[in-house]
């Protein structure tokens, strides 16, 4: 069995010990630390401030760690967000994100609204929707109608 100097005094700031006349019984170590002497550790649970800032932290070996991120957001840390990773805009709306925090979507012909989410016939289709010069009016229920000029 190993040697454990370091449970000599029973308790030690990675684990606990206990002895039997003189033969280790057996280690419970602390949170934060892992292997036979207690010796490896978990840096997720052994950091004094959260290393993963938006996400969730993934222990991959003694003190080292990966981060997986919460959607839209970024980095090592995940400190960095950027809110067009999502994917916000609808209808093939294209995102644009001039600043860290704020986007708007370019909208293709005929959507429009923040995220592209609403429709106008009209707008998209104006020149074939009506004929013979009538004008092209949307309804409220994303339909359209076509007002004729008189004669």
């Amino acid at each position: 069995m190993a040697n454990w100097p370091f449970c000599i005094n029973k308790f030690d700031l990675r684990c606990e010990c206990d002895r039997c006349d003189g033969r280790l019984i057996s280690v419970d170590c602390v949170v934060g630390y892992y292997g036979d002497e207690c010796s490896e550790i978990n840096a997720c649970l052994t950091a004094r401030q959260p290393l993963c800032l938006q996400g969730d932290c993934t222990s991959t070996g003694n003190a080292t760690y990966t981060c997986q991120c919460r959607p839209g957001w970024h980095g090592t840390d995940c400190s960095q967000y950027n809110p067009c990773s999502t994917n916000p805009c609808l209808n093939q709306g294209i995102c644009v994100n001039p600043e860290s925090s704020v986007y708007y979507c370019n909208c293709v012909a005929g959507y429009y609204g923040v995220r592209c989410e609403l429709y106008n016939p009209c707008s998209a289709q104006q020149s074939a929707l009506c004929q013979n010069g009538g004008t092209c009016r949307n309804t409220t229920d994303g339909n359209f109608t076509c007002h004729c000029v008189s004669g």
